[in-house]
């Protein structure tokens, strides 16, 4: 016998489910990453049995999780956590009120455009150049030199 469940997505409809069924899809849904998980740490253990690495390089999976567990009850891991996001948040806040005021600067004033505009844009094109060069490499290994080396390309006419 199937258990019901009635489940109301929104006031005013009503549908109902079979728990067996919302079990089974979930079940779907979970079971390849499950699957992936085991398969990498399994993947994990064999490539630390083979020796390659001794184990202060690389521990086996036992040894690290045995490690987490400890350090998740300790509670100076929280205050650490604390400690790095209290920085993060502040870098960023930095970062984003210096951009914006340096973009104010620049949008408003002739004169800081002018002491500032052609270093922005000369960061603003090498971010791309390199962008465009690593992208591209996966396809043509060649340009991955030609960006990276660009004193050692062969001279144009």
């Amino acid at each position: 016998m199937a258990t019901r469940v009635r489940v109301i997505p929104f006031p005013g409809s009503t549908a109902v489910f079979d728990a067996g069924e919302l079990v089974a899809k979930m079940w779907r849904g979970t079971w390849p990453l499950l699957g992936a998980v085991a398969l990498f740490v399994l993947a994990w253990q064999v490539v630390v049995w083979s020796a390659i690495w001794p184990d202060y390089l690389l521990p086996g999976p036992l040894t690290v999780f045995g490690r987490l567990g400890d350090d998740l009850r300790d509670p100076g891991l929280y205050s650490a956590f604390v400690t790095t996001g209290t920085r993060a948040l502040a870098g960023y806040s930095l970062a984003v009120s210096l951009g914006l005021a340096i973009g104010l600067a620049v949008s408003r004033s002739r004169v800081v455009r002018s002491a500032v505009g052609s270093l922005i844009m000369g960061l603003r094109s090498r971010g791309s150049h390199l962008r465009s060069c690593y992208s591209g490499s996966l396809k043509q290994p060649s340009l991955l030199w030609s960006c990276s080396a660009p004193h050692l390309r062969w001279p144009t006419a």
